[in-house]
């Protein structure tokens, strides 16, 4: 994955050539060139700026660790040659604890009493019927009564007063929730997903194999069709382990995406508005729906075609011509690469109607724009394509071919959006009353 063979590069730019036209086409390939090279140097700034962090947290434990030594040391050395016996310890710290005693009794004695029903109160609060007064402690105090007021011209000091006022007697107001507690809710969520994660691999890896030979069907049947002894290889001692390793991990990742998706909505769902979770929630649904769409599209319709047009490459070999045989003898390691690799390839990129019809409802998008720029989004598919297949141009137009219908898809779900968002604003302006009044 990630890998652009000059045969692709060759296709992306006939197709500029064909779509955009010649006078477009040393923009594309230098807008193309732009985009590739951003994103290695993003990736490459990302793994620099991870690796800071990993090292300013390392030097962070050593000094840590050097000043949780250093003061051990310091103590165990004061402790064994100025106070062996440990009696200078025992007299200081019961002189802390009379200074104590001796400074917080004078400081009860004077505390002005801090429940919210000794304040007074406010004038214009709702309660305030009789005037009261706060009991002087040691000198006296002016009193706040119901018949005292504030400058009438002075409005926002006023407010301000009344604020502080109900923060000082308790009132409970609206709180937003601090970054550590984003923070903590984060990690609690990301626990729960980890856990299932994890329980997820270790009944898949039990059941590895089995997975292995559903994932190798597809080419076992075509050779078994052409009636021919087949088999997998691996020329690796740990090769065969791995694999299933690999195979579980990504049956973990298929059976707990429920899990996964669970906690991160349970995680956004807190900050959203009611007709914000209404909205979004059917593009969550959709999203694991539209991902087993096309990996099942790939598993029962392109591979089978797919594995047969490769093994059509083989060849049966003539001794007396002096040509050998050429056969097939798949790695288990790189079968599974490639099958995984086109899984979640075919799977992410036929979310592209459930994207595209979110931003239409959000307003970002419109179905105009989606049919203006129909020119470009035919070479954005065909480089994205590309770059999520491996390097040979079938897997990339196997994969194009059907982003582009989708795509047209997406331009017909965007009208639809568009069409009930007219029409409920529609019967909103309706339904709102008249400001005219008829004269009498």
């Amino acid at each position: 994955m990630f890998d652009v063979g000059w045969s692709e590069m060759a296709a992306i730019a006939v197709i500029i050539l064909v779509v955009l036209g010649p006078k477009e086409l040393p923009h594309a390939l230098k807008s193309i060139s732009h985009w590739m090279r951003a994103a290695r140097k993003l990736g490459n700034e990302f793994q620099s700026g991870v690796n800071e962090i990993v090292r300013e947290a390392e030097l962070d434990d050593a000094k840590r660790e050097l000043q949780k030594l250093t003061a051990n040391s310091i103590k165990q050395r004061i402790e064994k040659e100025i106070d062996p016996g440990g009696e200078l310890k025992k007299t200081v710290n019961a002189s802390v604890e009379e200074a104590k005693t001796a400074l917080s009794a004078p400081a009860a004695a004077a505390a002005v009493p801090e429940r919210a029903d000794n304040l007074p109160p406010f004038p214009g609060l709702v309660g305030s019927e009789t005037p009261t007064s706060v009991p002087s402690q040691t000198t006296e105090a002016p009193v706040l009564t119901s018949t005292d007021s504030l400058p009438a011209d002075d409005s926002k000091s006023d407010k301000a007063f009344q604020y502080e006022y109900l923060r000082m007697s308790g009132a409970e107001e609206d709180k937003k929730m601090p970054l550590l507690e984003h923070l903590v809710e984060l990690r609690s969520r990301l626990l729960y997903a980890a856990i299932g994660f994890i329980l997820a691999f270790f009944a898949c890896f039990y059941f590895a194999q089995d997975i292995f030979d559903f994932l190798a069907e597809p080419l076992a049947s075509i050779l078994q069709e052409l009636g021919e002894d087949r088999r997998f290889i691996y020329t690796d001692l740990t090769e065969v382990f791995f694999t299933q390793v690999k195979v579980a991990a990504f049956g973990a990742l298929c059976v707990s995406f429920p899990v996964i998706a669970s906690q991160i909505w349970a995680f956004i769902a807190p900050g959203l508005y009611k007709n914000e979770k209404q909205a979004f929630l059917p593009f969550l649904i959709a999203t694991p729906v539209m991902f087993a769409v096309g990996a099942a599209f790939l598993y029962y319709v392109l591979m089978p075609f797919a594995w047969r047009f490769f093994l059509g490459f083989e060849q049966a070999g003539n001794a007396e011509a002096g040509s050998l045989p050429i056969q097939l003898e798949a790695k288990v390691s790189d079968y599974i690469d490639l099958v995984m690799k086109l899984i979640f390839a075919f799977g992410f990129c036929f979310e592209l109607p459930v994207l595209l019809t979110l931003l239409a409802k959000v307003g970002i998008i419109s179905a105009q724009s989606l049919k203006d720029k129909r020119r470009y989004a035919i070479v954005g598919v065909v480089v994205v394509a590309a770059v999520v297949t491996p390097p040979d141009l079938f897997s990339m137009f196997s994969l194009a071919i059907p982003m582009l219908l989708l795509y047209e898809v997406s331009i017909l779900l965007a009208q639809l959006v568009e069409k009930k968002r007219a029409e409920a604003e529609a019967k909103e302006n309706d339904e709102e009353p008249g400001t005219d009044v008829k004269p009498a």
